[in-house]
């Protein structure tokens, strides 16, 4: 698993067995999502984006929060499949909720009511429809890193690979918001100047993309 990995390579992460078995569990959720881009892959792949933001940062974080709310982020939208536009826009708006309610009615007996709140916050306000600015470290993390994977490579190669079962709407969709994703002003809503860089390198490859879809 992903998560075992992660803990393997930072020995100095301590979590209790509650934590683990709580992110084994989500992780393990995701192993069964239909889409491609929201399964435990995604989870895998942000981890590599925390590895290298442990690298650059020294912030102090709570990983007991932090872990648990990579592993069950995407829960709900992971168990969504549809190139309908109008269903993918609502999976936008409500993915951050409907994954905080399933990881509530997992874990609501396994752990203090205040570990809940901090979790479920950081999993709600992943979503990238916010209106006001994120206040713990934790949620920044996961919010920079899940938008770091929109424009990940390994991420985008399964929507190429759809490109010609789709209709000519839902690909141009698609593609108008990649564009939006690799516009300058939408480094803005980076929690980090890591990660405005990185999306600079990473827009590159992606513009490039654009051109088959």
């Amino acid at each position: 698993m992903y998560i075992e990995k992660f803990l393997q390579n930072h020995p100095q992460i301590k979590l209790s067995k509650k934590i683990i078995a709580i992110c084994k569990t989500g992780e393990k959720l995701m192993a069964q999502s239909p889409d491609p881009i929201h399964d435990h892959h995604h989870i895998g792949r942000l981890l590599k984006h925390l590895e290298i933001f442990l690298k650059k940062h020294q912030e102090k974080i709570d990983f007991s929060i932090l872990l648990p709310a990579i592993c069950w982020h995407d829960v709900w939208k992971g168990r969504r499949q549809s190139l309908n536009p109008i269903k993918l826009f609502y999976y936008q708006v409500y993915e951050g909720i409907g994954s905080l309610k399933i990881f509530y009615h997992h874990n609501k007996h396994h752990l203090p009511s205040a570990t809940l709140k901090k979790i479920g916050y950081a999993i709600r306000k992943h979503s990238q429809f916010q209106f006001f600015p994120l206040k713990t470290i934790e949620a920044k993390i996961l919010r920079d890193i899940d938008d770091l994977d929109i424009l990940s490579a390994k991420r985008l190669k399964p929507l190429l690979a759809k490109r010609r079962y789709v209709s000519t709407l839902t690909k141009k969709l698609g593609k108008a918001f990649l564009f939006f994703q690799t516009r300058p002003s939408a480094y803005k809503n980076s929690q980090f100047v890591w990660t405005k860089k990185r999306l600079q390198k990473q827009t590159k490859i992606v513009q490039k993309l654009l051109n088959w879809l």
